[in-house]
């Protein structure tokens, strides 16, 4: 539970200081986007995108783990209804501020596939998930058109992340044994480490931008296998024991797999990951004994 709080007051105080510092630009001390100096001494500011600047403060999913936490307290709680709303709107609001299409669809995929599928949560859980699907259609063009726009570009023109997903996929292995246990973290100092920054600086290839085939080519087919061997032999085993949002995040993260890697993603994703799977096993054990 103090975990939980924890990750919750990191989740509102990220989205607070993203939330101010939209009107204190160019002044700003907290970001994983920042404003960068090209080559020809020209600053590229932070991105905009709908309006916000997208400064992606310890990342997305702590909006993410806010939203399903009190989704579910919507659903199951009858007392302190509005406060759990408020904040779930707030979470959302973070979301919505962060601009990450993957993060948004498979918050609200993950969403819709517990509410059609899952019986435990009936009839509320149908309503509060038709509710932010008739949210999301009459704002939709509001909300997210430039979101729509740009993917719609991307689609139309040559994807840098498509031909980053044919390059670590196809070509830029060390041989079979690289492709059972991958090719490794990069030392910063080393050839394989230059021969990496090289291709993210000049080509944009980036293994963390192109999911499961990143992990397939840092950790090889052993690490991808045994994150779905958690999910065989924990998840699928230990469902009913897992509270709400636990099972949201698992969801997600499944949709994002295409995209986002989990186990190969930076330092802070590695370090949620490990507080929310302590979470599960803590719920699981305290439920089933």
């Amino acid at each position: 539970d103090k975990v939980v709080k924890v990750i919750l007051i990191i989740a509102f105080l990220r989205i607070g200081i993203t939330f101010v510092e939209q009107f204190t630009y160019p002044v700003y001390y907290f970001a994983n986007r920042t404003d960068i100096e090209l080559e020809n001494g020209i600053i590229r500011e932070v991105e905009i995108r709908s309006g916000f600047r997208r400064y992606l403060i310890s990342d997305t999913f702590f909006s993410m783990f806010a939203i399903f936490f009190y989704y579910q307290k919507l659903i199951e709680r009858h007392k302190k209804k509005i406060i759990w709303l408020i904040l779930f709107l707030i979470a959302c609001f973070g979301l919505y501020m962060d601009q990450s299409r993957q993060f948004l669809a498979s918050t609200v995929g993950s969403i819709a596939i517990l509410s059609i599928f899952s019986s435990k949560y009936g009839l509320g859980g149908k309503i509060a998930f038709i509710a932010l699907i008739v949210g999301i259609y009459i704002g939709y063009n509001f909300l997210f058109s430039e979101l729509a726009s740009k993917t719609t570009e991307e689609l139309n023109d040559d994807n840098i992340r498509v031909a980053s997903y044919a390059f670590y996929l196809f070509d830029y292995w060390g041989g079979p044994l690289s492709v059972i246990f991958g090719n490794g973290l990069p030392g910063s100092t080393s050839d394989y480490g230059i021969e990496i920054q090289k291709l993210e600086t000049t080509l944009h290839f980036y293994r963390s931008d192109v999911g499961i085939v990143g992990a397939l080519n840092i950790g090889g087919i052993c690490t991808v296998l045994v994150f779905f061997f958690y999910y065989f032999k924990v998840v699928r085993k230990n469902w009913s024991y897992m509270e709400l949002y636990q099972q949201l995040f698992l969801i997600s993260a499944l949709l994002n797999i295409p995209l986002i890697f989990p186990i190969t993603q930076g330092t802070h994703y590695k370090c949620f990951w490990a507080s929310l799977l302590f979470i599960i096993d803590r719920t699981i054990y305290k439920k089933k004994y």
